[in-house]
């Protein structure tokens, strides 16, 4: 169970809500019932209490899990060798933050030296469009 709880950020988070709800509920139930509260009032609690935390936990859940969504469609745009994609990091500060810059900072450079290869290459065809001699291409091998 524990091996199966570990395996991804989304399953432990997850998990951890609900046994935090559950604490939540099961202390609340006991304050209730130690202070002798109708058992109308009881459940009319609960059942107000129950949205409340399901829109905070959902809430929660996105605030953590989404940045990590992002990071993976700007890598992915990387790896695609589409460095036009930025994103607005969730955090300003701490590790997601700086993860965040240091990969938009990655993709401008990666823009930055892919506009220089093309602008060589466009040069050298160019060249080669205005020359009226042969011309052979060697490489290292």
């Amino acid at each position: 169970m524990i091996s199966r709880i570990n395996s991804s950020l989304e399953t432990s988070l997850s998990f951890f809500m609900l046994v935090t709800a559950g604490l939540v509920f099961a202390l609340s139930l006991a304050l209730l019932l130690t202070l002798q509260i109708s058992t109308l009032v009881i459940v009319t609690t609960l059942v107000w209490l129950l949205p409340l935390c399901i829109y905070g936990g959902v809430k929660f859940y996105q605030r953590i899990v989404t940045p990590f969504y992002r990071m993976t469609n700007l890598l992915e745009a990387i790896r695609l060798e589409d460095y036009s994609l930025r994103q607005k990091p969730g955090f300003q500060q701490g590790i997601i933050g700086q993860l965040h810059k240091e990969t938009n900072l990655l993709a401008e450079q990666l823009q930055q030296r892919k506009q220089r290869y093309d602008q060589h290459v466009f040069l050298v065809y160019r060249l080669i469009e205005q020359l009226n001699t042969p011309i052979l291409v060697f490489d290292h091998n």
